[in-house]
């Protein structure tokens, strides 16, 4: 594999990255996440 084949696959692979990330925190937002509960949810031994 050339190292300009790599770096498109590795550019398209982040692309795809960002934007499922994206749409993740759109719909977390959209159902009530906020940066607080998400720090108490992390921080939740149980």
């Amino acid at each position: 594999m050339s190292v300009q084949h790599y770096e498109r696959l590795r550019g398209a692979a982040w692309e795809r990255l960002s934007k499922t990330m994206n749409a993740m925190s759109a719909q977390a937002s959209a159902g009530g996440l906020t940066k607080e509960k998400l720090e108490q949810l992390l921080s939740d031994e149980s």
